[in-house]
């Protein structure tokens, strides 16, 4: 089985703002997920029966560690080349279900009072045990071992992030909360907008990034003979059940491109941001 791990945590962009961290969303460490996108992150495979992660395992092991907050302009923001926020805020290639932030206005205050990190590098055991739960086995199994799945090994949430208008120079009157209000379209675009302006206003923590190990199967070592029968070996050719293991191949976000710097924030110890 092969594998690596990073010297410090990266993590994907959560692509819903509106998950609570643990305990209370039901995103966890060892959650198993079947892609990265939205759909993944709403329905793990092991929803509602993921393996916990011993103490022991964690890191920090009692608490979550936390990080500085900040308030800082959207222009200022924006004007961070490698920073998570600015391309939050500035960048197209985020899709639709961020557009709202892309459209907040220059002269808008974004303070966050606190990022909170927390991690774990599973064990062979413990990555044995998540794959055998009943949601994640089947999935595996009905797609005979050639789709990976990803086990969340950390997560990384923020508490009191507001989103504001920049007090008046003119008449020294406090400013007005960037988060009352929709916009027109769609069911979907309207539901997603309401999310964020939520998860905007400073009373609601939400998941800003995960952590993953993808895990897939090496076909060299699961599939033998010339009908290509999961598990069959060469003096089987009727196949066997296979084990979770066999021909386990896993890695720790070691493809996509680096994309954010948070020294730029003042950051001591800076996450480092992965990009599909």
């Amino acid at each position: 089985m092969a594998g690596s791990i990073s010297p410090q945590p990266s993590f994907h962009l959560c692509p819903d703002f509106s998950i609570a961290p643990p305990p209370d969303g039901h995103l966890q460490l060892g959650s198993v997920l079947h892609t990265l996108d939205i759909d993944g992150v709403l329905t793990p495979l092991d929803i509602g029966a993921t393996v916990l992660v011993p103490e022991s395992q964690r890191w920090p092991r009692d608490n979550p560690m936390e990080k500085m907050g900040f308030n800082r302009s959207l222009k200022e923001l924006r004007g961070l080349e490698g920073s998570i926020w600015a391309k939050i805020f500035g960048w197209n290639g985020l899709g639709a279900m961020f557009s709202f932030l892309r459209r907040r206005e220059n002269d808008e205050t974004l303070a966050v009072e606190k990022l909170f990190v927390q991690y774990f590098i599973p064990t062979t055991e413990y990555m044995k045990q998540a794959l055998e739960v009943n949601g994640v086995a089947f999935y595996i199994r009905e797609n005979k071992f050639k789709e990976p799945v990803y086990l969340v090994t950390g997560l990384m949430w923020t508490e009191g992030a507001k989103l504001s208008k920049i007090k008046s120079k003119k008449n020294k009157v406090s400013g007005q909360a960037a988060v009352t209000g929709t916009t027109g379209g769609t069911s979907g675009a309207y539901e997603s907008e309401e999310s964020l302006y939520s998860s905007f206003d400073g009373s609601t923590p939400f998941i800003l990034g995960i952590r993953v190990r993808k895990i897939w199967w090496d076909k060299e070592g699961t599939r033998h003979n010339e009908h290509d029968v999961v598990g069959a070996t060469l003096g089987d050719p009727k196949g066997k059940n296979m084990d979770v293991l066999d021909g386990l191949q896993s890695a720790d976000d070691t493809t996509g491109q680096t994309i954010a710097d948070e020294t730029q924030l003042g950051e001591a110890n800076p996450i480092t941001w992965v990009w599909p």
